[in-house]
């Protein structure tokens, strides 16, 4: 991969998770890559466009598997195991606003992750023949 082919599916991922509802992903990953490109000295570092990339499809995977309710039955369940008496039937987060949200309306984002992991797969191995 060339780096201005790098450039160019780096550019078409943004543009896509934008245009999709995941401009908030890429927020934040902007924040992480601002944080990890700046030197010591507040100097930004200069990386290769495919490590850029890279970077950019690790960071988006971390963050939606983060935000992604997939695991909620799992946790669940273990919780449930590690009680002595009781049951656990659904986990809520009372939000900065006072509102309430059950964890279990998380959406999953397995697909869009599955999806993104599958790209970067094929990427690093067309890097590597």
């Amino acid at each position: 991969m060339t780096p201005e082919q790098a450039t160019e599916i780096y550019e078409h991922l943004i543009e896509e998770m934008e245009k999709n509802g995941f401009g908030d992903i890429t927020r934040q990953v902007f924040t992480r890559q601002q944080e990890r490109y700046e030197s010591p000295d507040g100097r930004q570092e200069r990386f290769s466009p495919r490590r850029i990339l890279f970077d950019y499809m690790d960071d988006s995977i971390n963050i939606l598997e983060q935000m992604s309710g997939h695991h909620y039955q799992k946790v669940l369940s273990r919780l449930n195991e590690n009680l002595v008496e009781g049951y656990i039937s659904e986990i809520e987060v009372e939000l900065n606003d006072e509102s309430i949200y059950p964890l279990q309306e998380l959406p999953s984002y397995v697909e869009l992750i599955n999806e993104l992991k599958s790209i970067r797969s094929e990427l690093s191995e067309s890097r590597n023949n």
